[in-house]
C-alpha cells in the first residue's frame, strides 16, 4: 500500500510537470500584437493642413498689424497734440511794445535765462547805437550797451547760468566784431576782430559755455569766409 502511494504520487508530480511544460509552450507561442500606426497622409491632406496653418499664420500678422495701428493713432490724436501745445495750453499769445524810441529793433536776438525772463539785444536805427532790454525785474526795462559811432548791427544774445548777458555785433563805423556783456554788473564792450583792411564781424552769432568763456562765429565779407572767435583761454583769439 505504501508502494501505490508513492507511485501515485510520483504520478501526480509527472502530471503536473508535464501541465507546466505544455503552458510554458503555448504562452511562448502567443506572438505579441503589432502596435495600433496610423495610415501614413496623402499629399494632399498634407498640403491642405500647410496652407490651413499659413491662413492662421496671416490672420495672426493681420490682427497684430491692427493692433498696432490702433494704438498709434490713439498715440498721435492723444498725446501729441499736448506736446505741440504745450508752451500755449494755459496762456495765449499776447504781444508788447519794448521800446518805442524813434526807429529802434534792427538786427533783433533774444534768449531766455532758467527763470524764464527774455534778453533782447537789437540796434537802435535813429541813434546808430546798440540796445538792450529785458523783464527779467517783472516789467520791460532797456538799457544803451554802446553808442560810440554807428554800432549795433546784427546782434546776437546769450545768457549765462548766473543771469549775465552777451552779445556779439558789428561795429558799422570801423568794420570791427564787437563784443559786450554784463557779468560784471555794468555794462562793458570789447573788439574782437579789427583785421586792417578787413570788414569783418557781419552776421555774428554767439553761445555761452558753463565756464562763461564765450564763442563767436562771424563773417569776414573781404575775404568772404567764416569765422570764429573765442575766449576761453582768457584772451580773444580768432581763427
Amino acid at each position: 500500500m505504501i508502494a501505490l502511494r508513492l507511485l501515485g504520487t510520483g504520478n501526480v508530480a509527472a502530471g503536473s510537470a508535464s501541465c507546466r511544460s505544455r503552458l510554458v509552450q503555448s504562452v511562448g507561442c502567443v506572438k505579441p500584437s503589432a502596435p495600433n500606426r496610423q495610415p501614413p497622409l496623402s499629399p494632399f491632406y498634407k498640403g491642405e493642413l500647410n496652407r490651413m496653418a499659413g491662413g492662421l499664420r496671416r490672420e495672426r500678422s493681420v490682427e497684430r498689424l491692427c493692433h498696432t495701428f490702433r494704438l498709434l493713432c490713439l498715440f498721435f490724436f492723444l498725446i501729441m497734440p499736448s506736446v505741440f501745445l504745450a508752451d500755449t495750453a494755459d496762456a495765449a499769445w499776447g504781444t508788447a511794445t519794448v521800446d518805442s524810441t524813434g526807429d529802434t529793433g534792427r538786427y533783433t536776438s533774444i534768449a531766455v535765462g532758467t527763470s524764464g525772463a527774455a534778453y533782447i539785444s537789437y540796434y537802435d536805427n535813429t541813434n546808430g547805437d546798440l540796445k538792450y532790454a529785458t523783464n527779467v525785474s517783472g516789467s520791460w526795462g532797456t538799457a544803451t550797451v554802446d553808442s560810440a559811432g554807428d554800432t549795433g548791427l546784427y546782434t546776437s544774445i546769450a545768457v549765462g547760468t548766473s543771469g549775465a548777458a552777451y552779445i556779439s555785433y558789428y561795429d558799422n563805423t570801423n568794420t570791427n566784431l564787437m563784443y559786450a556783456t554784463n557779468v560784471s554788473g555794468a555794462w562793458g564792450t570789447t573788439t574782437v576782430d579789427n583785421t586792417s583792411s578787413a570788414d569783418t564781424g557781419k552776421y555774428t552769432s554767439i553761445a555761452v559755455g558753463t565756464s562763461g568763456a564765450a564763442y563767436i562765429s562771424y563773417y569776414d565779407g573781404t575775404n568772404g569766409n567764416l569765422m570764429y572767435a573765442t575766449n576761453v583761454s582768457g584772451a580773444w583769439g580768432t581763427t
